[in-house]
């Protein structure tokens, strides 16, 4: 279990790379607020039907990165990445929810939460943070409302990673002002949340 869940760790940061169209497709909305109605394709339930046994449960939280906004097929959402490649690793069925939502910010999680522990998930991944910087949401407050989310996970017995808000660097042209005055926001966002998540017993990535 320790090496299906140190593969799915090592996921969370590679995958990020294959989906870089939906985290550029969410910075060109910063300045103003994504619909909701403009929503990713759900990419939800089994795969890996082939593989024998229970189903893992794995739920995706988070803003519009996790939910996979500008993806046109399930199959490009980062859940459904993540879980194909989490069932052909584990070779065992993976049953995917996702509870994030295009536009969402840490103090829609409490949210979020309620709904995944509908499917008793034994594993959340969260990718959280993009919105509170670019929208200067109070950083302490969305650290404690990413703590909170976390620790209801963990009481369930849940296996929680977070990954914490990109850099906005990796943008060139549309990248300069976000740089300027966002990523100094985003550095101190992705060390605040370490401490609730640490105190987990799980580690907040800083993409």
């Amino acid at each position: 279990m320790i090496g299906l869940f140190g593969f799915l760790l090592a996921m969370i940061v590679a995958v990020p790379v294959a989906v870089f169209g939906v985290f550029v497709a969410q910075i060109r909305t910063v300045h103003r607020t994504v619909p909701l109605v403009v929503q990713p394709p759900r990419g939800e339930g089994l795969l890996g039907p082939r593989f024998p046994g229970r189903p893992l449960r794995l739920t995706v939280l988070g803003d519009s990165f996790a939910a996979g906004y500008g993806a046109t097929k399930p199959r490009e959402t980062l859940g459904v990445l993540l879980a194909t490649a989490l069932s052909r690793h584990a070779r065992r069925q993976v049953h995917l929810h996702r509870a994030a939502v295009v536009g969402a910010m840490s103090s829609h999680l409490a949210h979020q939460v309620d709904g995944a522990l509908r499917y008793a998930p034994e594993v959340a991944v969260i990718y959280i943070g993009g919105n509170d910087v670019t929208r200067f949401a109070p950083l302490d407050q969305s650290a404690r409302e990413l703590g909170d989310a976390v620790a209801r996970l963990r009481e369930t017995g849940c296996h929680v990673f977070v990954g914490t808000c990109p850099d906005l660097r990796i943008l060139r042209a549309e990248g300069v002002l976000l740089r300027d005055r966002h990523d100094p926001a985003r550095r101190a966002y992705g060390a605040r949340p370490g401490m609730p998540v640490r105190c987990s017993d799980r580690h907040a990535l800083p993409l």
